[in-house]
C-alpha cells in the first residue's frame, strides 16, 4: 500500500507526458514470483507506466512476468544472475520492452581504475605504459562535451 500511494502521487506530480514512472518490486525473493506480479498489477493500477520486477531466476519467471503484466516491462542484467545468460534480443523476445546493464559501466570504470593505480605506483610516471590507456585532455573534453558547455556559457553570459 506505501508503494501505491507513492506511485500515485508521482503521478500526480508528474509534468510531462514524456516522464516515465517506473513501479519496481524487490519482493520476488520474499513473495515469490505471484506475489510480485500481484504487487505489479497494484502498482500498474496506480499508474505506473512500466514495471521492474527484480531477481527473476529463470526463463519460465521472465516469460511470466513479461505476459502478466499489461504495461512494459523491464528487466536488469548483472553478471553471475539468471538474465546475464541471455542476450538483449532473447529477453526481448521474452517481452520486456526495457533490458537495462546494471553497473556495468561502473565496474568496467572500477576496474580500469584500479589498473590505472596500480600501473602509476608502479611506474611513479604517467608516461610509459599509463599514458597508452590514458585519454588524452582533448579526448575527455569531447566525450563531456565540454565545449557544448562552453558555447552555452558564453551564450548566456555574453
Amino acid at each position: 500500500p506505501e508503494m501505491v500511494t507513492k506511485l500515485k502521487a508521482a503521478c500526480d506530480a508528474r509534468r510531462s507526458d514524456e516522464f516515465i514512472i517506473i513501479g519496481r518490486t524487490d519482493s520476488r525473493s520474499v513473495e515469490g514470483l505471484d506475489g510480485a506480479i500481484e504487487r505489479a498489477l497494484r502498482y500498474c493500477e496506480a499508474g505506473a507506466d512500466m514495471i521492474f520486477i527484480n531477481s527473476l531466476e529463470s526463463e519460465q519467471e521472465m516469460r511470466k512476468a513479461a505476459k502478466a503484466v499489461p504495461r512494459p516491462v523491464k528487466i536488469n542484467v548483472i553478471e553471475g544472475h539468471p538474465p546475464s545468460g541471455f542476450t538483449s534480443a532473447q529477453l526481448f523476445g521474452f517481452g520486456f520492452k526495457l533490458v537495462g546493464y546494471a553497473g556495468i559501466m561502473q565496474r568496467a570504470a572500477g576496474k580500469a581504475m584500479l589498473a590505472c593505480l596500480d600501473t602509476f605506483r608502479r611506474e611513479d610516471t604517467t608516461e610509459g605504459s599509463l599514458k597508452a590507456i590514458l585519454m588524452t585532455p582533448a579526448e575527455r573534453y569531447a566525450v563531456l562535451g565540454v565545449e557544448k558547455f562552453k558555447a552555452l556559457e558564453a551564450k548566456l553570459l555574453g
